[in-house]
């Protein structure tokens, strides 16, 4: 799963009222990476680059 560090991040930043952001070079796992942020309700807490 893409994103799945970042999910665990974004909780904690989403319980403290902070922000998750993260770079990545491949679009491909970037674009994964939304869709998995967004299915778990989080993509509201992480920028993504």
């Amino acid at each position: 799963m893409v994103g799945y560090s970042t999910i665990w991040l974004a909780e904690a930043a989403r319980a403290d009222g902070g922000q998750v952001t993260t770079i990545n070079k491949n679009e491909h796992k970037t674009r994964q990476a939304r869709e998995t942020l967004a299915a778990a309700g989080l993509a509201e807490v992480v920028t993504l680059y």
